[in-house]
């Protein structure tokens, strides 16, 4: 019985492939990007945008793999100055924001390092203070204010508010264990840490299609990013 148990999975080597040795990646870091839409640039008041996000990741295993899911997820805080009348708290997000593939690839070759790229959320950028897209809901309280679930983030659930509403800066919570990126792999997040995490750059929609421009501006990025 055990040696026909051990000959349908190929013997022990096969046990060890089917049942120890788990897939694994090797996150090299992402590049949260704003991507323009099409008339619009960081010189431009409310400008519409998208925020996407460029993975690079090496694939340890002897085999393809494939990632197509990303999530933003986590706390965050109300940066438009809009706070509750009666406490003086500023309003507090958990989202919960889905990343999907914005190309057709989706494969990291065998020992291989690739790029795969994200879109994360469109942003019109007309919303007054405080407004909030459904679907969503109020769960809890934090400070005895509610705290709101959020699927589609406006500006200032994700960026730092300025009377302009360009997009400079994501929020604080990002560097702080309280918002975090994380790619779906193996039934797992994982999370994207904060050394792992490039500072937001700003492309147009025709550099963001470029792989030369991609790929040159998420080295720059990590390089200013090093320790020195």
């Amino acid at each position: 019985m055990v040696a026909g148990f051990l000959g349908i999975f190929g013997g022990v080597p096969g046990i060890k492939t089917i049942f120890f040795n788990s897939p694994s990646i090797e996150i090299q870091g992402l590049m949260p990007t704003v991507v323009f839409d099409e008339g619009y640039d960081l010189q431009k008041d409310d400008p519409k945008f998208s925020l996407k996000g460029l993975l690079k990741v090496s694939n340890p295993n002897d085999h393809d793999i494939s990632i197509s899911e990303m999530k933003l997820y986590g706390i965050t805080r109300a940066t438009s100055g809009y706070h509750w009348p009666n406490s003086g708290q500023p309003l507090v997000y958990r989202l919960n924001v889905a990343g999907v593939l914005d190309s057709k690839e989706d494969v990291i070759k065998a020992r291989a390092t690739g790029y795969l790229r994200f879109q994360f959320a469109h942003f019109e950028n007309t919303e007054e203070k405080g407004i909030m897209h459904p679907p969503m809901s109020a769960q809890g309280t934090d400070g005895g204010n509610p705290v709101f679930y959020i699927y589609t983030p406006t500006y200032d659930e994700i960026f730092k508010y300025n009377e302009s509403r360009r997009p400079y800066e994501v929020v604080d919570e990002l560097g702080k264990n309280e918002l975090y990126f994380a790619v779906t792999f193996n039934n797992e997040l994982i999370k994207i840490a904060p050394a792992q995490l490039l500072n937001l750059q700003h492309l147009s929609k025709e550099q963001w299609e470029k792989d030369e421009t991609r790929t040159n501006t998420f080295n720059a990025a990590r390089e200013m990013k090093s320790p020195r």
